[in-house]
């Protein structure tokens, strides 16, 4: 845990990209990723991770519905938009954005042959429960939404601790298929005249890869969406900031503000309040952050490695 003599980092959010590099690469790197930029998935593989994707992606819209009920909303009109209704804006098109999602991934699945049904041996169909039919990656993400969802929903976990959850799968997810895309120029392109006649159901895996899915994790719509989440989570530490410090008036402490993404930064000359609260805060978020790498590491298949 943090010392709270200790001053506080001055970017929230860069401070938690900042804190395990090696996890972060972990998360955004394997091995998987690269096999799905080269080409080098079989249909099998492809549609055995969007079973576990699917599954994720239906837990996420429970998980942010949770948080949306969360939201506290003004009851006094305001004349600019009012944060929390911004945050509640947000979660609104995340939840359309993730059904549309679902419907996109059974389109892909009817034109190019991927199952969404694809439990392997490992994973039973899930016809006994839950917990049946799920890797070790997707159980663990449904486990992280439940138990932060939870808390949230019955008042002993803050808004900020779900929000920073949504930011950090989002921002991985991001950075993940960013990566893939970077194999995608090395990658002799896939056409009909040159796909393999031994080998219908990779090329079609690669197809679906390199002209959907790929380009659709890395749109600059969705790294609009993600910059917005990494906004409101800046916005709202700050606002808790704020808070804490008008608590600590007797305190001459001052508040830094962070930039939203785009901007330049701060001056040398600010300092981050630190106060017993902030530091346990501080150390909540860096929990969560922690705990969604541990999950986004283990989310991504095994692959034998060329």
């Amino acid at each position: 845990m943090n010392n709270p003599t200790n001053p506080l980092p001055p970017l929230l959010l860069t401070h938690l990209l900042q804190r395990s590099p090696a996890r972060l690469l972990a998360a955004t790197h394997a091995p998987f990723l690269a096999h799905a930029g080269r080409g080098q998935l079989s249909l099998e593989q492809l549609s055995a991770w969007l079973t576990q994707d699917r599954i994720y992606a239906q837990a996420y819209l429970r998980f942010a519905a949770r948080l949306l009920a969360a939201v506290p909303l003004p009851r006094q009109v305001v004349s600019t938009p009012d944060l929390h209704v911004r945050i509640a804006d947000w979660l609104l098109a995340a939840l359309v954005n993730v059904r549309r999602e679902l419907g996109f991934f059974e389109d892909v699945a009817v034109r190019w042959g991927v199952r969404l049904d694809a439990w392997s041996q490992e994973t039973a169909a899930p016809a006994h429960g839950e917990a049946h039919g799920l890797t070790e990656g997707t159980r663990a993400y449904l486990e992280l939404f439940e138990d932060v969802g939870a808390r949230v929903e019955a008042g002993r976990g803050g808004l900020l601790g779900g929000l920073v959850v949504l930011w950090g799968t989002e921002k991985c997810y991001l950075e993940s298929w960013r990566y893939a895309r970077s194999f995608l120029e090395s990658t002799p392109q896939i056409t009909t005249t040159s796909s393999s006649p031994t080998n219908p159901d990779q090329d079609a895996a690669t197809t679906a890869l390199r002209d959907h899915l790929i380009p659709n994790w890395t749109s600059d719509d969705f790294v609009h969406f993600v910059n917005d989440i990494d906004a409101l989570v800046t916005e709202l530490w700050q606002q808790q900031c704020h808070h804490n410090h008008h608590e600590h008036a007797a305190s001459p402490l001052k508040l830094i503000l962070e930039p939203r993404p785009g901007t330049t930064g701060t001056t040398g000359t600010e300092t981050q309040p630190s106060t017993p609260e902030l530091q346990l805060e501080l150390a909540r978020l860096e929990a969560l952050w922690e705990r969604v790498l541990d999950v986004e590491i283990r989310f991504w298949p095994e692959v034998e490695e060329t």
